[in-house]
C-alpha cells in the first residue's frame, strides 16, 4: 500500500476525482494535519514512509527530502517550483511534476488582479457602500488610463496581468528573477 501525503489544502475539495482515483488504487492518504502550508519542522514530522507528495506551497527542503528516503513523486497542485528543492529531489531520485499552466485560473486571476486594481482606483467599494446607505457621497477616484503599475513576478499570471494593463495604456515596470525578453520586447515592460 502505498502513502501519500497531501499538503495541498485545496486539492480535493472542488474535485473529488483525484482522491477517489488514489483511494480506488489502494493508496493510504494523509491529509494536511494542520490546515496551513506545512513548514520545514512539520514535514519532518510526516514525511517518514511517505511513497508521494502532493503540495501546493509547503516547504519541501533538503531536510524533508533526506528524511523522506522512500519518497518517488512530488506532484505540485499549482504552478512554481520555487518551496521545491529540485536539486536534492533530482539528487534523491524523486521525480517532481507540476502543472504549468494551472488550466483557467491563470486569466481568471488576472481578471481578479484588475478588476481589483480598478476598483481601488475608482473607488468602487466605497461608492457602492455610500449608495447602499442611502447616502450620495461624491468619491473622486484616479485614472488608470496612462499611469504607471508595478507588477512584482512574471509568470503566467503576472504577464497575463500586463497584457490587461497595455490594454489602457499603462507604463509596466516589472521585477522577476529571470529577465523575460520577449516579454520586454512584445510589451516595453
Amino acid at each position: 500500500m502505498h502513502k501519500v501525503l497531501i499538503g495541498s489544502r485545496s486539492f480535493g475539495n472542488i474535485v473529488k476525482d483525484g482522491i477517489e482515483l488514489l483511494e480506488r488504487e489502494g493508496c493510504k492518504l494523509i491529509k494536511n494535519p494542520l490546515g496551513r502550508v506545512l513548514k520545514e519542522d512539520d514535514l519532518i514530522k510526516l514525511v517518514p514512509g511517505v511513497d508521494a507528495i502532493i503540495t501546493g506551497m509547503d516547504e519541501i527542503t533538503g531536510k524533508v527530502l533526506e528524511i523522506a528516503g522512500q519518497l518517488k513523486v512530488i506532484s505540485k497542485h499549482g504552478v512554481g517550483l520555487d518551496n521545491i528543492d529540485l536539486d536534492t529531489a533530482t539528487k534523491n531520485g524523486v521525480v517532481v511534476t507540476y502543472t504549468p499552466a494551472a488550466g483557467e485560473e491563470v486569466e481568471a486571476v488576472a481578471d481578479f488582479t484588475f478588476g481589483l486594481i480598478l476598483s481601488i482606483a475608482r473607488k468602487i467599494c466605497s461608492a457602492n457602500e455610500s449608495v447602499k446607505s442611502g447616502e450620495w457621497k461624491r468619491f473622486i477616484g484616479a485614472e488608470i488610463w496612462g499611469k504607471v503599475l508595478g507588477v512584482i513576478g512574471t509568470g503566467s499570471i503576472g504577464k497575463a496581468v500586463i497584457k490587461r494593463a497595455k490594454g489602457f495604456n499603462m507604463k509596466v515596470l516589472a521585477y522577476d528573477i529571470c529577465k523575460d525578453q520577449t516579454l520586454i520586447d512584445k510589451f516595453g515592460v
